[in-house]
């Protein structure tokens, strides 16, 4: 009979360890998705920063249109609404360096 408690214990130890196991690796998994997100959207926020640092060093005079318009387009998830403004002030930039 001791042989078989025995066999019922490891079975039971084996199932107990690879339980805390799979609980160990599903909060890794957890974590690292976490971090990833969180590197994602550092990343993006970093872009956004740097891209309207762009617009006001490239578009001095029409900046603050033109940061109006990347964050709209930002919230509105269109971002037609920032290339149709920037469009719409190169052209106008194009017209009058022409017409000079």
């Amino acid at each position: 009979m001791s042989s078989i408690q025995s066999r019922n214990n490891q079975n039971s130890s084996s199932q107990q360890i690879r339980s805390i196991l799979e609980e160990l690796e599903s909060i890794a998994t957890r974590k690292d998705n976490s971090i990833l997100f969180e590197n994602r959207v550092v990343s993006a926020i970093t872009a956004a920063i740097n891209a309207i640092d762009l617009i006001k060093h490239e578009f001095p005079g029409e900046c603050d249109l033109l940061e109006k318009k990347f964050l709209l387009a930002i919230k509105g998830k269109q971002s037609s609404k920032f290339t149709n403004a920037l469009r719409n002030i190169k052209d106008e930039k194009y017209k009058n360096s022409s017409s000079s």
